[in-house]
C-alpha cells in the first residue's frame, strides 16, 4: 500500500524532518505533565513516568473511533509478542462509563495497560488532533517517535519493537 508519512520515518530517517524533530528528545515538562494524572481500569491513578526505565507504546484512542477500534486486536497482539515493552491504551472519551464498557466487553487486552482521561491537557499536551495515535518511548523516557507507525503497520512496526525489545 505504497509508503506514507508514517513508514518514511523509519524507512528514511534522516531526511524526515519530523523524525530529527522529535528523536532521542527529552520529554517536555509540558508533555510530562499532560500525561502525569491518569485514571487506570480500577480507579487508580497513573502517571506515565511511573514506567520510566521500561519502552512504552503508547496508543491514543476513543471508544466511538472506529480506526482505534480496528487498531485495539493488533495493539492487543504484539503486547503479547514484546514483554519487555509496556504497552499503554489511553483513551479520551468524554464518558468514564462508556469507555470501561467498551473494556469489559473485549475478550482479551493481551498485556495492555488501560488508562483514560478527560484533561484536554493530554491532547494538546501531544498534538493530538486525530486518533488512533500513537507514540513511542525509550527507557530513559526520551521520544522515540511522537507519530509511531500504527499496530497494523506490521513490517514497519515489529523490527522497530524488536530493537527496543530488551531488558
Amino acid at each position: 500500500t505504497g509508503t506514507g508519512f508514517r513508514n518514511e520515518i523509519f524507512i528514511d530517517s534522516m531526511s524526515t524532518e519530523h523524525f530529527r524533530m522529535y528523536y532521542k528528545k527529552p520529554i517536555s515538562r509540558r508533555r510530562r505533565r499532560a500525561l502525569s494524572c491518569l485514571d487506570g481500569i480500577y480507579g487508580k491513578k497513573g502517571k506515565l513516568s511511573d514506567y520510566k526505565g521500561k519502552v512504552l507504546y503508547v496508543d491514543f484512542w476513543a471508544t466511538w473511533c472506529m480506526p482505534c477500534l480496528g487498531e485495539m486486536p493488533y495493539f492487543n497482539e504484539l503486547s503479547k509478542q514484546f514483554p519487555n515493552i509496556q504497552f499503554v491504551g489511553i483513551s479520551l472519551d468524554d464518558n468514564t462509563e462508556v469507555w470501561l464498557n467498551k473494556l469489559k466487553g473485549d475478550a482479551d487486552h493481551g498485556k495492555v495497560l488501560e488508562l483514560f482521561s478527560t484533561d484536554p491537557l493530554v491532547r494538546t499536551g501531544w498534538d493530538i488532533t486525530g486518533i488512533p495515535r500513537f507514540l513511542l518511548i525509550d527507557k530513559d523516557f526520551k521520544i522515540i517517535s511522537a507519530s509511531a507507525p500504527r499496530p497494523s503497520e506490521k513490517d514497519v512496526i515489529i523490527p522497530l519493537l524488536e530493537k527496543y525489545n530488551k531488558k
